[in-house]
């Protein structure tokens, strides 16, 4: 695992994050990697970039891009108003996966959350990714919510 880079990703580097997303079962009913550059792709990028809460992180390897993080921190009332940080999108290329490198991304996070005096972060993982469950629970997360969504 040498030569690992973090870095913030520039609008260049749409094409290999939506490869990344599409790169699992349920990315693949999601995502349109032949399209990367869709209208869809590019606006919220854009909008991410005008935040200062939301950092679309990757993780390079000998300058290949192989992991891809959104993480954003958010102040809450609730909890005494501590700031909380929540990771989301996550995706290590599979050619790489079970070779420590979510592992390194999950620690960055951690780092960066402590750094912006986070108290609390949490991450988003659909129910369909058990792998994905044991893997974060393996990095000290725990099943401690239920989180619902609803398209509209």
């Amino acid at each position: 695992m040498t030569n690992v880079n973090f870095r913030t990703a520039t609008f260049k580097d749409i094409p290999r994050i939506v490869e990344l997303l599409y790169d699992d079962h349920l990315g693949k009913t999601h995502e349109r990697p032949g399209e990367p550059l869709a209208q869809e792709y590019k606006k919220a990028f854009g909008e991410i970039q005008k935040t200062q809460n939301t950092h679309l992180i990757l993780l390079e390897l000998n300058h290949k891009i192989i992991g891809f993080v959104e993480l954003s921190f958010t102040p809450h009332i609730s909890i005494f108003g501590c700031k909380r940080a929540q990771i989301s999108g996550m995706r290590i290329d599979s050619e790489y996966r079970s070779k420590g490198y979510g592992k390194q991304l999950v620690d960055f996070c951690i780092a960066e959350a402590k750094a912006a005096d986070c108290k609390k972060i949490t991450l988003i993982t659909n129910t369909d990714r058990p792998d994905a469950h044991r893997f974060y629970q393996a990095q000290g997360f725990s099943p401690t919510h239920v989180g619902m969504t609803m398209n509209i």
